[in-house]
Order: structure tokens, then C-alpha cells, then sequence
């Protein structure tokens, strides 16, 4: 019941137990003393907590140390019964109240940046958005993971890269798969899957390279490519590292 690009809510961070050493070995706990899946899920329920569709990477604003944005990347599952298939971009404002007691010291404002699911964007927008970045220049690259069968099936676009503006929502794609690169002696296995290969930890390296413009570094996991030396050396799939410079 909350959802849609620009919807917004107030909330707060409550403390559960992932670690207690004295309690290894018991029900809700492994032998290293950390919650089971099952213990944190319970302590979900009774506190009221938000279920987030597949919660994936975090970064922080560079010019405001308490906001964040992170991505969900979404998918259809019980906890979410539809209702995020696209994947979502959140963006958080956090406040710490020091004179508060500690269960409501912490609280946020969370603000959808990027709801994949509105009607003017699914298959046509950001897509299963995994692993992103707000670089120093204020915009969020965020890195498509394909995590619904519908992926690409109506729109024909492969996996891409698009700059998100955080506060206006307006996303242009900057960077997309291109299936033709496969190395010399190396073979992709589903050249017409489209969304298996997949970019992935992207991060603004224009500082290190004194880089006019901006300067993005990430990798490509191609998980279909194979063959080659890849099955000589007993790897599993293959893959290359990237730059992306962008002109500011």
C-alpha cells in the first residue's frame, strides 16, 4: 500500500538481535551464536518492519553524510504478492535524536526515488536495479540484474546502466549490454536470453583519476559466456572490467 515514484514515509530504525555468543547452538540461533533467517524474520513480524523486495546495494550521498539510497531490486514473491516486480530505488534522510530513548533515537524519512512498477515505466524504465552509486556529481548509476522472467520482453532492451536523478526521478540509460562482445575461443550459450549478462559494482573513480567529466569503474558478469579457456582453467563464466567516462 506505499508505493509509486515521490511517495514518501516516516519511520524509524529499531535494534534486533543478529549476534548473541550465549545463546549458539539454541533454537533461532546457529553454532556461532548468529540469528537463523527464521529468528530475524520473527523479529520482523513483531516489530512491524517493512518488507523490502530483495534489498541490494547501499550508497551514501557524498555531500550529506545521513542520506543514502539503496536499491530493491524486486521480484515476485510471498512477501511481496506482486506488488514490486520492477524494483524500486529508495532514497533515506536519517535523523538521530540523541535525547531519545534508544528503540526511537533513530528515525528516517524514506523517499521513492524510482518505483519500476509505475505504469510509464516497467519493462520501458529502470529494471531490477542491483548495484548503484551517487557520484560526486549528484547523480545515482544504477546497474540493471534481471530478477523477473518478464525482463526485456517487451521493450527488446538488454541489461543497462542509467543515471538517476535522485530528486527530480528523471533516468536516461547511459550504458547497455552489448551481446556481440564475446572473446576469440569463448562462446555465449544464450546469445537471445536477453538480460543474462548483467553489470555489477559500479564506482565513481573520477577523484583517483583526475577525470574530466565523470569517471565510472564496474565489471560485466557475462554468466551464459563459456568455453575456451574459461573451461581450461576451470572457471566458471566469463567476464571483463570497464570504464565509463561521461561528460558532465
Amino acid at each position: 500500500d506505499w508505493n509509486g515514484t515521490g511517495a514518501w514515509r516516516n519511520g524509524r530504525f529499531v535494534e534486533v538481535v543478529n549476534y548473541n555468543p550465549a545463546m549458539a547452538g539454541t533454537l533461532g540461533f546457529d553454532d556461532l551464536g548468529f540469528s537463523t533467517q527464521d529468528n530475524l524474520d520473527q523479529q520482523k513480524v513483531a516489530i512491524g518492519a517493512f518488507n523490502f523486495s530483495r534489498p541490494e546495494d547501499l550508497h551514501v550521498n557524498p555531500d550529506r553524510g545521513d542520506q543514502f539510497v539503496f536499491a530493491s531490486t524486486g521480484r515476485n514473491t510471498a512477501i511481496n504478492q506482486g506488488a514490486d516486480l520492477w524494483g524500486t530505488t529508495y532514497v533515506v534522510d536519517v535523523k538521530i535524536n540523541r535525547g531519545r530513548i534508544k528503540n526511537d533515537r533513530i528515525t528516517a524519512q524514506i523517499y521513492i526515488a524510482y518505483d519500476g512498477d509505475d505504469a510509464d515505466k516497467q519493462d520501458f524504465g529502470i529494471r531490477s536495479p542491483d548495484n548503484l552509486v551517487w557520484a560526486d556529481n549528484g547523480t545515482v548509476y544504477v546497474q540493471e540484474d534481471r530478477s523477473i522472467s518478464a525482463f526485456g520482453q517487451t521493450s527488446g532492451e538488454e541489461t543497462s546502466i542509467w543515471a538517476l536523478n535522485p530528486w527530480t526521478s528523471v533516468a536516461t540509460r547511459v550504458g547497455q549490454m552489448d551481446r556481440n562482445a564475446v572473446p576469440a575461443g569463448q562462446t555465449d550459450f544464450a546469445p537471445t536470453d536477453l538480460g543474462n549478462w548483467e553489470s555489477s559494482g559500479v564506482i565513481d573513480v573520477t577523484e583517483e583519476f583526475d577525470a574530466d567529466g565523470t569517471l565510472l569503474f564496474f565489471n560485466t558478469q557475462a554468466h551464459s559466456v563459456g568455453g575456451g579457456p574459461i573451461a581450461s582453467e576451470n572457471l566458471v563464466q566469463g567476464g571483463q572490467y570497464l570504464f565509463m567516462s561521461l561528460n558532465d
